[in-house]
């Protein structure tokens, strides 16, 4: 997947999760997606109607975040909150299904499978370092909660690439790495990548908020 590029063209059928007495769309009409860069193909999208279920995701998060059945500390990466699914939240299953649709929609094919989801959260100074996931194919991050929109340092909380697999991240010479891919993410904005590529987050200035995500990995069921 890392070398080949695949297109939103999935045409799958209308589909609405309920959340608080409302059926809300999963895939809305024109939804804009943006190919972040072709080579790998990486892409994100942003929804507008976060008002309806940002809140009570946001206070989930950081209630299961105070069950160690549920939540861990990591030495510098903030709290992990394990299974999205499990949560019994319409608004988790919207998420979910938002995902699984952009996955099909991506790669062309409806054998989703989910095989990890999780929320990350971030306090001042916490950061991921660079990783990448194994035992899937595509990884998604959802922007739940930027947190404090701080200017200096730059880059605060930034979800990042670099990976000489990527050609923006090599623009002097193929293979060597000189700059780093950082896509447009704000409340509400969901991107997909190849889960073999190198990514990381930057360190979290905000001292207010705490910054949270949402994360994904997939596979296909039929291999």
């Amino acid at each position: 997947m890392a070398n080949k590029r695949y297109q939103v063209d999935y045409e799958g059928e209308k589909q609405t999760v309920e959340v608080n007495g409302e059926l809300l769309t999963v895939w809305p009409e024109n939804l804009h997606v943006q190919n972040v860069v072709d080579s790998p193909s990486i892409f994100i999208t942003w929804f507008d109607d976060t008002q309806k279920y940002h809140d009570k995701l946001i206070n989930k998060a950081l209630e299961l975040e105070q069950d160690k059945s549920w939540a861990h500390r990591m030495p510098i990466g903030g709290s992990k909150i394990r299974d999205l699914e499990e949560w019994g939240m319409q608004e988790a299953d919207l998420l979910t299904a938002r995902a699984t649709e952009f996955f099909a929609r991506a790669t062309g094919r409806s054998d989703v499978l989910v095989t990890q989801s999780w929320a990350n959260i971030s306090r001042y100074s916490e950061y991921l370092t660079a990783h990448s996931h194994t035992d899937c194919v595509a990884s998604m991050v959802y922007m739940l909660n930027w947190g404090d929109h701080v200017e200096e340092p730059p880059y605060s909380g930034q979800l990042s690439f670099s990976d000489p697999r990527i050609e923006y991240c090599c623009p002097d010479e193929p293979d060597r790495m000189t700059r780093e891919l950082v896509p447009k993410m704000r409340d509400g904005a969901l991107c997909i990548f190849p889960s073999e590529l190198i990514h990381y987050v930057h360190p979290y200035w905000g001292k207010e908020q705490p910054r949270i995500t949402v994360a994904w990995n997939f596979k296909f069921s039929n291999g």
